[in-house]
């Protein structure tokens, strides 16, 4: 008989692996690991973080507007949908 509980932390393990990795990109530029796979989820995946990261850096500016950061949080929750969508993951920003 198969262990359930093992097999649920292996994956619990691996995505808080991947959403540590990716508050790392978010604050360093580098996920600290590389990620291959299928091109359209990668691309989902850039997409997602880097709109975060647009955001994240324009609400942190001292020199932006309501109107832009809306425009920011609008493009990243659209990227974010997107990702969600293709991947199945739950995107923790």
């Amino acid at each position: 008989m198969i262990d359930d509980s093992k097999k649920y932390k292996k994956i619990e393990s691996v995505e808080n692996i991947f959403y540590e990795g990716i508050l790392n990109c978010l604050e360093t530029g580098s996920a600290g690991f590389g990620i291959r796979g299928d091109n359209n989820k990668i691309k989902a995946l850039k997409s997602a973080l880097n709109s975060s990261k647009d955001f994240l850096n324009e609400l942190n500016s001292n020199n932006t507007s309501l109107q832009l950061i809306m425009e920011k949080l609008k493009y990243k929750n659209k990227c974010v949908r997107e990702f969600e969508n293709i991947t199945g993951l739950d995107w923790p920003l």
